[in-house]
């Protein structure tokens, strides 16, 4: 590092005097006292500077749990493990990052440790040498707290359910540690440390019953652009229901996408898996509990789209409404909002 900086001061000199005429191919050589030289070339340089590169913080947001084996099967201890995941694009150092099993300091990462964009640290969970847990993972069924801070002692999450004999618990979404997509399940399934999670299969069982296998989570694919998805149109007099543009040239499954009115969170409805919606095409969404549960206000409401990841697509505040009303765009996916009566619910808008 000391021996770029050098470089980076000399080029900046050199170019501040005009002595230099470069190209991106020219090379410079740093030589050094102890008679060896140092090959740069110049396209092989970020920037140039007088001063070193600034220490770039981590971005825990990223960073979380997502699964946990306390049992080890045929391995007993040696495969006891707890996996952290890294849901974003960028690599992130785990130095200082800690993981506290009950009241007691467990792990904490080295310079050593990194977990690359969409990649997966797996903490061994027996009592052995690095990088495993000072304190061993148990399987007798005991409530087990585990809590992931960040380097500055920040809880990024906490963990905290009892570990079966038999197996141990498995966020099944990678991409989003959410209520609606990252759900603990139990499964006598074998385990994924250190890959993505398998799919829901018979045999999974969500602590607490939140979701099962015959009515799964929404397994976000990374792969869906969902900024696609635009309201195109609302009633919400006699009957509430919600129309949907698909802007984009693949159709997409509406599944984990939320649906929220002026109440926010508290109301919100998820949307149930098998909501297909073509590409350029519109799809209505009923309310009265059939596709949401809470109701449009006739007086006047807010309605938000939101993606599997708590994104939000689109938001439209709507005005009173009487029978036959609705309110819409004037263009598919565009334009401004006007409301209308007839409706053009279900077809275009154009």
């Amino acid at each position: 590092m000391k021996t770029k900086n050098i470089l980076r001061a000399i080029l900046a000199s050199a170019f501040v005097l005009g002595t230099m005429t470069m190209t991106a191919q020219s090379t410079i050589y740093v030589h050094q006292k102890n008679g060896t030289s140092i090959p740069y070339t110049v396209a092989d340089l970020d920037s140039i500077s007088f001063n070193p590169l600034a220490a770039v913080t981590p971005d825990y947001a990223n960073l979380t749990l997502n699964e946990v084996n306390g049992n080890g099967g045929v391995n007993k201890d040696a495969g006891k493990y707890v996996e952290l995941y890294n849901k974003g694009n960028v690599e992130l150092s785990l130095e200082g990052v800690t993981l506290t099993y009950g009241s007691k300091l467990t792990w904490t990462g080295t310079a050593a440790d990194v977990i690359a964009a969409n990649g997966y640290k797996v903490i061994l969970g027996a009592k052995s040498t690095y990088p495993s847990m000072s304190q061993g993972l148990s399987a007798n069924n005991e409530d087990v707290v585990l809590i992931l801070k960040s380097a500055e002692g920040v809880t990024l999450e906490t963990y905290s359910k009892p570990l079966d004999i038999n197996e141990g618990y498995d966020a099944i979404v990678d991409k989003a540690h959410e209520k609606i997509a990252g759900i603990w399940y139990y499964t006598t399934a074998t385990g994924t440390p250190g890959a993505a999670n398998a799919a829901l299969e018979a045999g999974f069982v969500a602590f607490g019953d939140e979701a099962s296998a015959a009515n799964p989570p929404v397994i976000i694919d990374p792969s869906v652009d969902y900024s696609v998805l635009k309201l195109n149109e609302i009633a919400s007099q006699a009957t509430d229901w919600i129309e949907i543009y698909n802007a984009g040239d693949v159709a997409i499954d509406l599944g984990g996408c939320i649906l929220q009115d002026a109440k926010g969170a508290a109301e919100e409805s998820i949307i149930a898996a098998g909501k297909i919606i073509q590409p350029k095409s519109v799809l209505v969404l009923e309310g009265e509990g059939v596709d949401f549960e809470f109701g449009l206000s006739s007086g006047g409401d807010d309605v938000l789209l939101i993606d599997p990841e708590r994104n939000t697509l689109d938001n439209i505040t709507i005005p009173a409404m009487v029978a036959g009303d609705s309110y819409a765009r004037s263009t598919d996916g565009a334009g401004a909002w006007n409301k209308i009566n007839p409706t053009t619910k279900g077809t275009t808008n154009n």
